[in-house]
C-alpha cells in the first residue's frame, strides 16, 4: 500500500492557516509603512505559528 503524504486533517488545516497568513501580512505591511520595529516577517511568522 502506498504511503500518503497528506491526510484530510492536514487539508482542513490549510484554509485557517492561509487566512492567518493573509491577515498577519496585512498587519505587518501596515507596521512597516509606519516604520515600526516588528514588521512583515515577524507578524507573518507569529500569525501562522499561532494558527497552527
Amino acid at each position: 500500500m502506498p504511503t500518503l503524504w497528506s491526510t484530510s486533517a492536514q487539508w482542513e488545516l490549510l484554509p485557517p492557516v492561509l487566512l492567518a497568513l493573509v491577515l498577519s501580512v496585512a498587519i505587518g505591511l501596515e507596521r512597516e509603512a509606519g516604520m515600526k520595529a516588528a514588521g512583515l516577517r515577524t507578524h507573518a511568522l507569529v500569525g501562522v505559528g499561532s494558527a497552527v
